[in-house]
């Protein structure tokens, strides 16, 4: 039996929002939001906050921006050049 995931509460939404900001403006978080959880594929998730934060995520990434450094979560680490 599968259950449903639990819903996107609105602290859940608004800490999106906050997190998101340096890449979306608020219309454009709440658009995508919407459009993540129209998704099928969203039933297959535990949490519906977990599955927006990587819908959000992977649209900010293929825009090409960054989290301001207080929160990178080190995800985009790049080793630097070591001589052998």
């Amino acid at each position: 039996m599968i259950l449903p995931p639990k819903p996107l509460d609105d602290d859940e939404r608004q800490k999106l929002c906050e997190d998101f900001a340096y890449a979306f403006s608020q219309k454009e978080i709440t658009d995508r939001i919407e459009e993540a959880l129209d998704h099928k594929a969203v039933l297959k998730h535990r949490s519906e906050y977990l599955y927006c934060r990587n819908w959000l995520r992977r649209d900010a990434e293929k825009l090409g921006t960054r989290p301001p450094p207080e929160r990178d979560t080190g995800r985009y680490f790049v080793w630097p050049n070591r001589r052998a």
